[in-house]
């Protein structure tokens, strides 16, 4: 759109003070090699990874926190080795499988209770999951197996272990939302999305596309990510898409490539405005993307802002936290499998006030660039007021915030 009214901010550079230096907190990479944790999850609020690890000789679920190191979850009474698959909202409530052969059970685990085991549904082969959790811990949702096949389930303390049937449609989940009223993923060759009230609905594909896989969600579950073909990729790849209810599937490209066009979007922040995934192209093949800066390399990123990065590729996102600062993943260093954490990305609306957009704890120039971008290109970090609207009253909120400066 036409930004006439962004002169102003313009002007407004040499005529407002600076903000000090407010103390962000500065990207950040780290190997988590020396935790010994594969890892598979990352809580909401960003601060634990839930994975496995071999501790005391035992294949375990096991957390893992800046603070207190590598805690395991141990095993149920009756079973081998335990795995961890999903984790709640603040880290309290962890899920997974236990295992002894041929057997397999959904558990949960509370630091009150411990590492529990949930059972399986009657007259099966004794195969449970639990795959997800709730922002709140209280329903666990998962697959388990009877003399009539495979089931999602659902668990809740109440209630127990529940088989769900046929109530997906035959659709393959692949992430639920925070309350575990939203569920994506795909039939057949189309995303789609389930909530109790409408049932299973497609989300269609990329213009002229065949195919598409729903792969994560918002915690609202308002704004889904995956991939699917498109007109602008080869055969066996794919591009990265993000779904809205207003706009439908938005293509989001790709990281330049001189061979190939491929992205796939496996991960998505909780507010939806910072998605990750994978493309082999510069500075990937692990990527991030959100509204303003679009899609960048993850190790490109890092080396730009001074990390050394000699040795490492980063290859994919397991997961991000809810304000997208977070981010857990794989990777190798010097040709050997390690697992990373990213801490401080800076994601839209995370900084030290509204107007710090480019999120650096400094209220500066800089910052006004990138809010003309937003404006101009109507992200929904530039619309201040939050009220769908991009106009004077986003620009007046923009000027006010950054006239207060930072804390």
């Amino acid at each position: 759109m036409r930004c006439p009214v962004c002169s102003l901010l313009v002007i407004l550079t040499g005529t407002v003070g600076f903000a000090a230096l407010a103390g962000a907190e500065p990207l950040s990479f780290r190997s988590l090699e020396d935790t010994g944790l594969i890892p598979t999850d990352l809580s909401a609020d960003g601060l634990t990874v839930v994975g496995n690890a071999g501790i005391d000789s035992v294949v375990q679920a096991a957390i893992w926190t800046a603070d207190g190191g590598l805690v395991g979850l141990g095993v149920p009474p009756g079973f081998d080795t335990s795995e961890a698959r999903g984790v709640s909202a603040d880290g309290s409530v962890v899920v997974g499988k236990c295992f002894a052969d041929p057997m397999y059970e959904a558990f949960v685990w509370t630091s009150d209770s411990g590492i529990v085991a949930l059972g399986d549904l009657p007259n099966g082969p004794h195969h449970s999951i639990a795959d997800w959790v709730s922002a709140d811990g209280s329903v666990v949702l998962g697959r388990g197996t009877t003399v009539d096949g495979a089931q999602y389930i659902r668990w809740t303390a109440d209630s127990g272990m529940v088989g769900l049937g046929d109530l997906f449609g035959g659709a393959m989940i692949r992430d639920m939302s925070a309350d575990a009223s939203v569920m994506v993923g795909n039939l057949a060759d189309e995303a789609v999305r389930w909530t109790a009230d409408e049932g299973l609905t497609g989300l269609g594909y990329i213009v002229f596309g065949h195919w598409s896989i729903a792969t994560a969600s918002s915690a609202d579950g308002s704004i889904i990510v995956g991939f699917g073909d498109s007109p602008w990729v080869g055969t066996n790849e794919s591009e990265a898409f993000r779904w809205t209810a207003d706009e439908g599937i938005v293509r989001l490209g790709f990281l330049p490539d001189r061979y190939s066009r491929d992205s796939q979007a496996t991960a998505v922040s909780g507010n939806g405005s910072v998605v990750v995934g994978q493309s082999p192209g510069d500075g990937g093949p692990a990527m991030v993307w959100d509204e303003i800066n679009g899609m960048r390399g993850l190790r490109a990123l890092l080396v730009d802002a001074g990390l050394d990065m000699t040795g490492w590729a980063i290859v994919d996102p397991i997961a991000i936290s809810w304000d997208g600062r977070t981010i857990v993943g794989r990777g190798a260093f010097q040709g050997q499998t390690r697992y990373w954490l990213i801490t401080g990305y800076p994601a839209p609306g995370t900084g030290c006030n509204p107007a710090d957009f480019n999120v650096d704890g400094m209220l500066d120039v800089e910052d006004i660039s990138v809010f003309v971008v937003a404006f101009s290109g109507q992200a929904s970090a530039a619309d201040l007021d939050d009220n769908g609207l991009f106009d004077l009253a986003d620009i007046v909120a923009f000027i006010n915030a950054f006239e207060a400066g930072c804390p």
